[in-house]
């Protein structure tokens, strides 16, 4: 099984996989049912790591009071919790925080009890479209803070609905990223672009695209090398023996217990047209 499921339909079917023996290499681990499980695999960061990362992003900006708006799902929660450990770490305060329903219509009080905590800054850890009407709520209430959120944060419908909030003067916003952005100069993701341009003319080149690919890739250069060895026990073991193994997308791999062996992020900053690129690839 390739690519990524809603929480859902994760918790019906993960016992199923682990059960029979079924690999599941997917995409952004939106439940904790895709990590520390057998036979599940995700390339994106880690739950611990979603929060924890842009946290430490804002740290190094030189923020200490951070307002935090996160999606209400049992991997975020994980997140928001090794969060509040690290600022304790850094000597950083949590001034507001909101677990916000997927599907939340509340942006618009949220926003402003969150504006008047007085924040240095807002991290995110949502979803695309929950950004989008975070940020809209942002702007029609006139208020423009500085802004480090996850790699959703940056997708191109979020910069289509709120490019005004954007580039409105004052403010700074850093996106991590996951993997190479599209507009990156490197062969696997222009080959990546070229060919799913092909199939999907006009498509969204978004995370969860790049991210879709990128387990693709993964999945069948690896039966490949099998041959007419593969079977579901000769897959699982060649994944969890992944050694320094060469995406082209990220930092190359080397599994991990948890099955979620990217530890590393960059960091992009929009500069008043997109998002380029802020920082190398680091540990989180």
């Amino acid at each position: 099984v390739v690519g990524g499921y809603t929480p859902i339909t994760s918790s019906t079917t993960a016992p199923y996989f682990a059960k029979q023996g079924v690999p599941v290499v997917g995409i952004e681990g939106i439940s904790l049912y895709q990590y520390n499980n057998p036979v599940e695999y995700s390339f994106a960061c880690g739950p611990a790591g979603f929060g924890v990362s842009i946290l430490n992003e804002a740290n190094r900006l030189g923020y200490k009071k951070v307002a935090v708006f996160y999606i209400d799902l049992d991997s975020i929660q994980l997140s928001f919790a090794n969060m509040k450990e690290q600022a304790a770490k850094n000597g950083q305060e949590i001034v507001y925080s909101n677990a916000e329903n997927i599907s939340s219509a509340t942006y618009g009080t949220d926003v402003v009890a969150a504006r008047n905590a007085n924040p240095d800054v807002v991290l995110n850890i949502l979803d695309a479209n929950s950004a989008v009407r975070e940020i809209n709520a942002m702007a029609s209430n006139g208020w423009y803070p500085n802004l480090v959120g996850t790699t959703s944060s940056s997708d191109p419908v979020v910069i289509q609905q709120g490019a005004a909030w954007f580039n409105h003067p004052g403010h700074i916003v850093y996106a991590a990223r996951n993997y190479w952005p599209a507009n990156a100069n490197v062969p696997e993701v222009q080959d990546w672009l070229q060919t799913e341009g092909q199939y999907f003319p006009g498509f969204d080149p978004n995370t969860y695209a790049e991210g879709s690919w990128l387990a693709a890739k993964v999945f069948t250069e690896t039966a490949r090398k099998l041959g007419s060895g593969l079977t579901r026990a000769s897959l699982i073991n060649a994944l969890n023996s992944m050694r320094n193994y060469h995406t082209g997308f990220t930092p190359d791999l080397t599994m991990t217990p948890d099955h979620g062996p990217n530890k590393q992020i960059l960091y992009m900053k929009w500069d008043g047209t997109q998002f380029n690129q802020a920082t190398p690839f680091g540990p989180w």
